[in-house]
């Protein structure tokens, strides 16, 4: 027998060694998910100013794009340099709308500003005239009512007007007040000076002639009436007779005079203070107008030849 067929033979038959398994490995993928940074609004301007600067406008955007809204910038200059640089690279990405949007925004805060032409393109510079051009009217008004404001109040330009009134409560019993009290309630002093002096003469008569009359009667009962005292009274009693009807009639109109012209609420006095408005005043007030629509020019790309 041969032994080196039996040693082959017999390695043929061993089991071959199978390699163990390899244990299982976790490798922790590094995360890639954005960390959000916090970061101030002047932060962020700075930050969209040095990629303006660079001319990466999708940057630029993207950065800029929150700061379009007002109250996030205490400075104005800011937010004009914010709608400046945003309208600029919307152009130069061919978003015509929105750089519109911009410029108008930027153009109500300054009716006057201009774009260097040695730092924007011709397309981006027509664009904007553009847009000045569709604001005219509205820039216009604008340029006015800041001379208004320069010429009352100084380079300012705002300030706080407060008005007190004062209102007078007229209740309508008042109406059937005598005497022209009624018209002195609801602030007529002319009428009330007539009415007055009517029913005060009117009255003055009635109680004269009424006296009198019993007068002339009480001495007629001690004596014989004679034609003389007979006319007196006749004199009395008449002259009391017109001063009740005198001062009842005008009592009657003033008191349809007065109902006529009744003001429950009327005012009586109006005072109005000015002061400049505070630097926190004023940045509540800012508003960004909302953009017109470009005209239909601004939205046609320029043909190229």
């Amino acid at each position: 027998m041969c032994v080196t067929c039996f040693v082959v033979s017999a390695q043929a038959q061993a089991p071959m060694p199978q390699p163990s398994p390899a244990a299982p490995t976790t490798t922790t993928a590094p995360s890639t998910a954005p960390t959000d940074e916090v970061i101030t609004p002047d932060q962020r301007f700075q930050r969209g100013k040095r990629l303006f600067e660079y001319r990466d406008c999708p940057a630029t955007i993207e950065t800029l794009i929150d700061l379009a809204v007002p109250g996030l910038l205490d400075d104005e200059t800011q937010q004009l340099e914010v709608h400046r640089m945003l309208g600029i690279c919307y152009a130069l990405n061919d978003q015509r709308r929105e750089a519109s949007r911009e410029f108008s925004s930027l153009l109500s805060l300054d009716p006057d500003h201009q774009l260097d032409p040695f730092e924007v393109p011709p397309p981006v510079l027509e664009l904007f005239e553009q847009q000045k051009q569709t604001m005219k009217a509205r820039l216009d008004e604008l340029r006015k009512a800041r001379e208004r404001a320069k010429d009352d109040f100084g380079d300012e330009g705002g300030v706080l007007v407060e008005r007190v009134t004062t209102v007078r409560e007229t209740p309508w019993v008042t109406a059937f007040l005598p005497f022209g009290l009624a018209q002195v309630a609801n602030g007529d002093t002319a009428k009330a000076a007539a009415f007055g002096t009517a029913q005060g003469l009117g009255l003055l008569v009635n109680v004269v002639g009424y006296w009198g009359s019993v007068v002339v009667v009480d001495q007629g009962t001690k004596n014989e009436y004679t034609q003389e005292e007979a006319n007196l009274e006749n004199v009395f009693w008449y002259g009391h007779l017109i001063g009740a009807g005198v001062m009842l009639v005008s009592y009657g109109v003033s008191v349809a005079d007065a109902l006529w012209n009744l003001e429950a609420e009327a005012v009586t006095a109006s005072k109005a203070t000015k002061r400049p408005l505070t630097a926190a005043e004023i940045k509540k007030l800012r508003r960004i107008e909302r953009a017109p629509p470009p005209a239909p020019e601004a939205l046609t790309p320029p043909s190229t030849p």
